[in-house]
């Protein structure tokens, strides 16, 4: 057994299997509400990305909403903002753009400068 926090918890061949079946039904309902919600969060996502924009707020090349969220993500990226990168990747699995796994983003640092380049 475990030293710490954890030392409190019994281990699932401990319990019986009314426990056992209770715990995972609380963690199937668990899971199919977190898959429901990333659902919702990808369609919302996918039904927002090709709005336009009102017009007072478009620029040369940004249209849509999703043309802004591509241009502020990518500057975000530019800056060196911690996460911003592995926040793009994520973002772009979740809505099924693009798999994680399969996506390769490089950054380069370059120490003399500071900057960033890609």
């Amino acid at each position: 057994m475990p030293k710490g926090k954890n030392n409190n918890l019994i281990p699932m061949n401990e319990r019986s299997p009314e426990e056992r079946r209770a715990i995972q039904s609380k963690g199937g309902k668990a899971g199919a509400k977190a898959k429901a919600e990333r659902k919702t969060m990808r369609e919302r996502f996918l039904a927002l990305r090709d709005t336009p924009l009102p017009k007072d707020q478009q620029r040369d090349g940004i249209k849509t909403y999703g043309d802004a969220w591509a241009y502020s993500m990518s500057e975000l990226v530019c800056e060196g903002k911690a996460g911003a990168v592995e926040a793009m990747k994520l973002m772009l699995a979740q809505i099924g753009e693009d798999t994680a796994e399969k996506q390769e983003i490089v950054v380069k640092v370059d120490s003399s400068a500071g900057d960033i380049m890609g």
